[in-house]
């Protein structure tokens, strides 16, 4: 970190699959701490990350970014005017196919870090590089740091490689890290596919397409259970089913219950009789995902 001592500013920016973040660090406060960093809490709660999601306008332009762009489109969801809008999320991944994507322009005095994964390819690291310089930021003030081995540093989880330098000095790979696009948004594809299955009948088809907005709540009432559940597994966790959802079971002459009762996983997930929207998933079948 030597070159960003000089630097006014550094940033630092994660944009992770399902959540992304920023921070920096002033160079003077650098110096006397480096541990002197300021994180961009996110105003959807105490958070440093944020959805890794986009709204455009029907004109493609920028409107908003994470939790505020989901609210927006939701919003425009209930009224029937979001159509014509853009609503893209999880697009991280889709940089491997060199996509396009731009940055705002920077300050000489800034210096910025992109984190990568380590499974992207020269290729797909090149394109980010193409990109930051697209967008005003030169190369000598760009570092891409890797994932794994930002999070060695500062307490994550890491990827290792173990490499044996041979006795004519030939570089030889013991074994290496390997990886894919295997996190949160295959175990949110995963639930999407349970739930299709559990009620039957085309209904997460219909909610998808005609209420949008209530496919954004199971979303997001799935990922705040997604970071509650326990290895242990000790309790049933509870899903609650939107208006949109109730009203289509109700539209083709059925309950709920007895649709949950008649599915496949009629044995694992059940319906208070109390509290008819909510669904009550077993814990095992639950950490399954």
């Amino acid at each position: 970190m030597s070159d960003q001592h000089d630097s006014t500013l550094v940033v630092a920016i994660d944009i992770g699959t399902t959540y992304s973040g920023y921070a920096f660090s002033f160079g003077h406060e650098y110096k006397s701490n480096p541990l002197t960093i300021t994180y961009h809490s996110w105003p959807d709660g105490p958070s440093y990350k944020t959805p890794t999601c986009v709204l455009l306008t029907p004109e493609k332009e920028f409107y908003s970014f994470g939790r505020e762009a989901e609210d927006k489109y939701k919003n425009l969801a209930e009224i029937e005017d979001h159509k014509d809008w853009y609503f893209v999320t999880r697009f991280k991944m889709l940089l491997m196919g060199k996509r396009e994507t731009k940055l705002k322009s920077s300050d000489k005095k800034i210096k910025w870090v992109l984190t990568v994964p380590a499974i992207w390819s020269d290729q797909a690291k090149q394109f980010m590089r193409m990109s930051a310089k697209e967008a005003g930021i030169s190369d000598s003030f760009l570092t891409l740091a890797y994932e794994p081995e930002a999070a060695a540093l500062y307490c994550g989880t890491a990827d290792i490689s173990i490499n044996e330098v041979t006795h004519d000095n030939r570089i030889k790979t013991i074994d290496r890290a390997s990886g894919g696009d295997w996190g949160g948004t295959n175990i949110d594809i995963k639930f999407l596919k349970f739930l299709d299955e559990v009620l039957g009948n085309n209904i997460m088809e219909e909610i998808g397409r005609d209420y949008r907005s209530d496919f954004l709540e199971i979303q997001q009432e799935f990922e705040e259970q997604k970071r509650k559940v326990t290895p242990d597994g000790g309790h049933d966790v509870v899903i609650r089913m939107p208006f949109g959802v109730m009203e289509v079971i109700k539209n083709k002459g059925k309950t709920i219950a007895d649709i949950v009762g008649s599915s496949p996983h009629g044995n694992m997930v059940s319906v208070n009789d109390k509290q008819k929207n909510r669904l009550h998933i077993k814990a095992r079948i639950f950490i399954g995902f």
